[in-house]
Formats: structure tokens, sequence, C-alpha cells
């Protein structure tokens, strides 16, 4: 490994091509993922890119420190932005996949921060076009009288076992922040960002899927 491709383990990011002098380019994870779950990107970026590349570990997760309160997404959005302001990083790239990418989205339709460029990753963030929560409601219609009752029901089915079964069994601490996050939306926001964007999906993602 070449001494520009170095990696510097530091407290909640790895930095790759540390002596690079172009615009740098910070990678963002997604729920439940790890400082490590996007590294082999970062290192792919690093070999054919001569960029300062960090690969950020979002609060919560990996080796980072559970949160004391329930987060919002612009609350990680805010941690990023402290994190460029932090290290002097001026109008970064940002990459986010999945949640990385909603985060994203917040920095960017909000105008936060000045970015040169974004890449989103399967992004979540987008109210889907077909509500499966209604149509869970509607189910529980024929076996609940009471409508109050029949929402939460469907709310926690939907959030819990549906969408995000995964996700919310795999949350720990963070039960409530995921189910925070995932009531977000940016959908009025999107039209706004004026940023050069690329959008990357897979046809098979059947997690966060393009109809999202």
């Amino acid at each position: 490994m070449s001494k520009t491709q170095k990696q510097y383990q530091k407290n909640n990011f790895i930095l790759h091509n540390a002596q690079a002098k172009n615009t740098p380019i910070i990678i963002l994870h997604g729920w439940g993922g790890s400082l490590h779950s996007l590294t082999p990107l970062g290192e792919s970026l690093s070999s054919i890119c001569d960029h300062p590349i960090y690969v950020l570990e979002l609060p919560g997760f990996g080796k980072t420190r559970m949160p004391h309160q329930t987060l919002t997404t612009s609350d990680y959005a805010n941690f990023v932005l402290e994190f460029i302001t932090e290290k002097k990083l001026e109008t970064p790239i940002i990459i986010g996949h999945s949640f990385g990418g909603k985060i994203l989205l917040d920095i960017t339709s909000k105008n936060k921060y000045a970015l040169e460029r974004i890449i989103l990753i399967n992004p979540s963030g987008i109210k889907p076009r077909n509500s499966l929560k209604k149509s869970v409601s509607k189910l529980l219609k024929k076996i609940t009288t009471k409508k109050k009752a029949n929402n939460k029901v469907a709310k926690n089915l939907f959030y819990k076992y549906i969408l995000r079964e995964r996700d919310y069994l795999n949350a720990g601490s963070l039960k409530k922040t995921l189910s925070t996050v995932v009531n977000e939306h940016y959908d009025e926001y999107v039209s706004s960002i004026s940023i050069p964007t690329l959008i990357i999906w897979g046809e098979n993602d059947s997690y966060v899927p393009l109809w999202m």
C-alpha cells in the first residue's frame, strides 16, 4: 500500500489518501451499517483517484457512543456538518448510501452547507407512492373497531414487521430514533436541490426499491 493510500484510524472515521490535495470525498453508510460497511468503496476509490477520502461512522453505529436522546435525520446531518467544519473540508463531495443518502437530502435540500456534488446510492427519504401502511390499516379494520388503536397497530406492523423488520429488530437503543427517521420525508425539498447529483440504484433492490 502506497503512502497516499495509507489508512488512518481516528475515532469515528477512516481517512484514505491523506496527502491528496483535491476535493475531499466523504462516504456515509446506511442504517445498521458501520465504519467498515463502505470501507471497500473507500479503498477502491482511493486506488483510482487522488482525493482525500473520509469514510465516516454515524452516531450510535459501530464503535461510536450510543446517543442518550432520540435523534432526527437533521441531527445526523448536523453531525456530518460539524465533522466537515472540524476538519476544515471546503465544498466536499459526499456519497451517501440508503440512510446516508437521506442525510444528504436533509443537508442539500435545506441548503445547510455548500457541497460540490452528491452521489446517492439507493437513498431513502422519499415517501412511498403506494402506501402499504394504508393497506395494513384497511386490513386491520376488519379485526378491530377502535380506529385509534387500529392506526397504532397498523403503524407498528408497518414499521416493525413489514418495511423495517430487520432494522427495527436490530436497532436496540436506537429504536425510537429509527421510528422517528423513517417517518421523515423530503419530497417537497428535492426539487430545490441545485448542485450536481448522481443517483445510483440497484434494479433488484427489494429493501429500498426504486419505487420508494
